[in-house]
């Protein structure tokens, strides 16, 4: 989940999701966490971009570059 509504977006896909599913959430630094330690969590800067965007991007990047060959749920909102 990515953007400024992620948290909410993962709230609601929690249900669907598999046990075991990876799950990484990006999100602007003043937005709510997701209490689930399920997710990985990240934050950047909005409307700006910081070093903790990249960082998130990197990640991004990296965990999707690991997770299997399986289906894969994308959750983005706004203009990330």
């Amino acid at each position: 989940a990515i953007g400024k509504a992620a948290t909410p977006l993962a709230r609601g896909a929690r249900e669907a999701l598999e046990t075991g599913a990876l799950r990484l959430l990006i999100r602007p630094h003043n937005t709510p966490g997701l209490l689930d330690p399920g997710w990985e969590q990240r934050t950047g800067g909005h409307p700006l971009p910081d070093r903790q965007s990249v960082a998130a991007g990197v990640r991004l990047a990296r965990w999707l570059a690991e997770i299997p060959p399986r289906p894969l749920l994308a959750l983005i909102s706004g203009g990330a």
